[in-house]
Order: C-alpha cells, then sequence, then structure tokens
C-alpha cells in the first residue's frame, strides 16, 4: 500500500477484490476506489463489508477486468 503512493485525489482501480481488506485500506487514502473480482460471492461479501465499515467511496463489480474496466475510467 505504502509503494502506491496513493493522494487524495485519485481514482484507484482494482482488479482482484477478494475479501476487500486492501480495497477498505485504499478508500482511506484515495478519493474513490473501484474494485472489480471475477467472482460474485467475493464482491457482495466486501460490499457487505464496505458497508458495515463505513466506506462509502468503494464501486465493487463483479466482471473480468483482465484488460481493464472502462466503465468507470479514467483512472489514476
Amino acid at each position: 500500500l505504502e509503494a502506491l503512493s496513493l493522494s487524495p485525489h485519485e481514482t484507484v482501480l482494482e482488479v482482484g477484490t477478494g475479501s476487500g481488506y486492501f480495497s477498505a485500506l485504499m478508500s482511506k487514502i484515495a478519493r474513490s476506489v473501484v474494485t472489480i473480482d471475477c467472482f460474485s460471492d467475493f464482491t457482495e461479501e466486501a460490499k457487505l463489508k464496505f458497508q458495515e465499515h463505513g466506506c462509502a467511496n468503494i464501486e465493487a463489480y463483479t466482471g473480468d477486468a483482465s484488460s481493464g474496466w472502462l466503465e468507470k475510467a479514467p483512472y489514476d
């Protein structure tokens, strides 16, 4: 996370939501986080955790983002 050198004005694309832990950490630094996972159960569980922990600046989607995710582009 430190190596990313995120800034408060940035929008981040994360490919591979997993548990959502890293997404939540990035959301505390960046302006917004768009996270994509190909497994809907990961996405749905992460969304619940984001709500529980007040991470309102994260958008989580299920899909294949191996080539990027143009829907919410551009990203920093």
